[in-house]
């Protein structure tokens, strides 16, 4: 399992997108190289417009977050 990884970023072509929560447990998306940021993991895999700087923190997901996520589905495994 890639811990909380969904896929490769299809903007900068360098990273890894994964879940990530906010200091306000609000989970999103984000690339760890472009800090491209998406709402939701159908927004990235659609391929949608991503963000910048929305999001006011990036917290790597915990196994516990990962196994009560209702996007763990989008997990690469």
């Amino acid at each position: 399992m890639y811990n909380s990884k969904i896929g490769w970023c299809h903007v900068c072509n360098q990273g890894w997108v994964s879940i990530v929560k906010a200091d306000n447990e609000l989970c999103y998306c984000m690339c760890e190289e472009c800090e491209t940021e998406w709402n939701s993991p159908k927004e990235f895999l659609d391929k949608q417009e991503g963000t910048h700087f929305v999001y006011p923190s990036a917290i790597n997901l915990s196994d516990e977050d990962v196994e009560n996520s209702n996007w763990k589905q989008y997990i690469i495994r």
